[in-house]
């Protein structure tokens, strides 16, 4: 039977990924709605408007996988879950059904999206798409936690024969391995053109809200709006400088956090924090 991860590795899971969700629900219906709309004004849902949509929610479903790997291995960091098969297996198993949630509630949202009348006549393809996105992010999760596991035996027996403590863990940041005496990092974060778009996204958000934002900020608008535009360049990139985009996120997050109607940017800015092993408050 295979073990199941610590109660409190999956409770703040829940809690920091659910916040996540939310944004990244609001902003595919945002997404669905304009697709939708658009095709009412041109004369009507096609099949065609609906394969838009069923595109959207095919990349929703790949950015909450992402999401959900970066976070669970956050969480398993925090509480400092030693890094072995049984980890593996456990951290697979939780993806996998976490995963197979998202997919069934957005086959749901599919199914309702706009009153899209030709839904059953692509209905195949689209449900199709999203299984094989489900599928594709199960295998690039498995094939990573299987290197971390690699890895960790490497850097145990390397620590053993040196006289060092063979035990590796997660660490606290998000896709790091850490050992003990003569410890050394191994990073697994790779920013893949999805994700890199999803955060360009995030930013023209953040951009248009700042640009749109009533009354008195508490930040010099004009420069935010420079930070933001160098961060969105810098995640346009085809390889993009890491810690310089993590260093822009956290000061745009926290420059806006406080603005009660930049509170959705901010979550915005907070989920793609998360890719890059940051957490703001």
């Amino acid at each position: 039977m295979t073990q199941q991860l610590p109660t409190e590795v999956i409770g703040a899971f829940d809690a920091i990924y659910r916040v996540d969700v939310a944004g990244f629900d609001k902003e595919m219906h945002e997404q669905i709605n304009a697709r939708v709309s658009q095709s009412v004004l041109a004369g009507g849902v096609s099949s065609r408007t609906c394969l838009g949509v069923g595109e959207i929610v095919k990349t929703s479903l790949a950015i909450r996988a992402r999401a959900a790997f970066n976070v669970l291995l956050q969480c398993a960091g925090s509480h400092r879950l030693r890094i072995d098969e049984g980890f593996a297996s456990s951290a697979f198993d939780f993806l996998q059904q976490r995963l197979q949630d998202h997919a069934n509630a957005l086959a749901q949202t599919l199914s309702q999206s706009g009153g899209c009348q030709t839904y059953t006549q692509v209905r195949d393809q689209m449900l199709s798409d999203l299984d094989s996105t489900r599928q594709d992010h199960l295998n690039k999760a498995k094939a990573q936690l299987a290197l971390m596991v690699a890895s960790a035996k490497t850097s145990s027996a390397a620590a053993g024969l040196s006289g060092g403590v063979g035990s590796i863990y997660v660490a606290g940041s998000v896709g790091v391995l850490q050992t003990g005496v003569g410890s050394s990092a191994v990073s697994y974060q790779v920013i893949d053109h999805s994700t890199r778009q999803h955060v360009v996204t995030v930013l023209e958000n953040v951009e248009r809200d700042v640009t749109s934002a009533p009354g008195t900020l508490p930040f010099d608008k004009a420069e935010l709006l420079d930070v933001v535009r160098e961060a969105k360049a810098e995640a346009s990139k085809e390889t993009p400088n890491k810690t310089k985009l993590g260093s822009l996120l956290t000061g745009i997050g926290g420059a806006i956090s406080t603005t009660a109607a930049l509170a959705p940017a901010y979550q915005a800015v907070k989920g793609v924090a998360a890719f890059f092993g940051i957490t703001l408050p």
